[in-house]
């Protein structure tokens, strides 16, 4: 992925960074620190958590901001996800048919497998993701001494409810 973004990065203005988010370092605070697509949910544990928010708080400039998104656990995900075939063009111009199945559930975790079906063959893809409570998430921020200052359902701004997708995190240093 990181080699496809650099490809693709025209302007060649980023640097871009192979490393674990718990481990991450940077000399250079940030203003804003955003961590999109989810990524939220890949952590699985309290102290993988933690760590990221931890290295996030070092790399905050005073008064910055971090911003993230992660699914709302009310929503039943795996009824939301299941039987939900569709098809995509790939860039070559192939038809690929995506599904989602092999459901298992653990207490704040579903493990599930993306199949890809292409013309000529299948790949498989099997992830794991914590969905966590707002209550949770707001323990373990002010555990690493940052603030929720605005919760979001939606990116229109719309506030958080049992039927919203998302919960988008609005956070500052303490």
């Amino acid at each position: 992925m990181l080699e496809l973004a650099k490809e693709n990065d025209k302007n060649k203005k980023v640097d871009w960074v192979h490393a674990k988010a718990q481990d991450y370092t940077s000399f250079i605070l940030f203003d804003l620190i955003v961590m999109t697509g989810h990524t939220f949910q890949v952590f699985l544990t309290d102290e993988d958590v933690l760590a990221v928010f931890k290295v996030i708080k070092k790399c905050m400039a005073k008064n910055g901001l971090f911003v993230f998104e992660t699914r709302n656990p009310s929503i039943n995900w795996i009824k939301r996800w299941s039987d939900n075939t569709k098809t995509i063009q790939s860039k070559s111009g192939e038809t690929v048919a995506v599904s989602t199945n092999s459901f298992k559930q653990k207490d704040d975790k579903i493990s599930f497998t993306h199949h890809y079906k292409f013309p000529n063959k299948t790949i498989k893809s099997s992830s794991t993701l914590r969905f966590l409570s707002r209550d949770k998430i707001k323990k373990l921020l002010e555990q690493e001494g940052l603030k929720i200052i605005e919760i979001y359902g939606y990116w229109d701004y719309s506030p958080v409810n049992d039927e919203s997708l998302e919960m988008i995190f609005k956070v500052i240093h303490k």
